[in-house]
């Protein structure tokens, strides 16, 4: 049961911490801004690694069905598990939207429907659907492949995995803006 916990306030966490992100990036006159991008990126970045440290070794660092199901299909992951971390985080990725809702509601009175919509969601550049599918499916390939290939680093210290992570992850998120 702890395993769940762990997922579940892990992922609030992440979810939190990457919606206030955008909240500090879409609500100053930035939007478009390479310096806003990079700030975004690494932003969330960080918002992944800070429950990473905190619930990895109680849950394992995913937060992301598509990291548990790689890993199950990888076979790094027990997969009577995957049904249950899967709901945990979508519960916990519910929660940390209203969780963020909550504690800046009274902002969230003050600003444009426009930046609403950057906090809570990103709108894709192209009207092709086709186009942003594989958009998306190449982004959480390198982020699968990149995680996972680092595990294939013999005695590696886990603080340098999470660093990779995060640079991983930050690189994805400016390039594919």
């Amino acid at each position: 049961m702890i395993i769940y916990i762990g997922e579940l306030v892990g992922t609030m966490m992440y979810m939190f911490l990457g919606l206030s992100i955008n909240y500090i990036a879409y609500t100053k006159e930035t939007k478009g801004k390479l310096g806003t991008i990079i700030f975004i990126s690494f932003g969330w970045a960080i918002a992944y690694f800070i429950p990473s440290i905190a619930f990895g070794d109680v849950s394992g660092p995913y937060l992301n069905p598509a990291l548990v199901m790689a890993a199950v299909n990888s076979k790094l992951f027990e997969a009577r598990f995957m049904w249950g971390y899967i709901i945990v985080e979508v519960v916990g990725c519910i929660l940390g939207v209203l969780l963020f809702y909550g504690v800046n509601f009274e902002n969230l009175k003050n600003i444009t429907k426009e930046q609403k919509t950057d906090i809570f969601y990103t709108t894709p550049k192209s009207k092709n659907i086709v186009f942003n599918i594989i958009s998306e499916f190449v982004a959480t390939f390198f982020i699968v492949f990149g995680i996972f290939s680092i595990g294939q680093v013999y005695g590696i210290k886990v603080e340098i995995v999470y660093l990779y992570v995060i640079l991983i992850m930050a690189l994805l998120g400016i390039i594919m803006r």
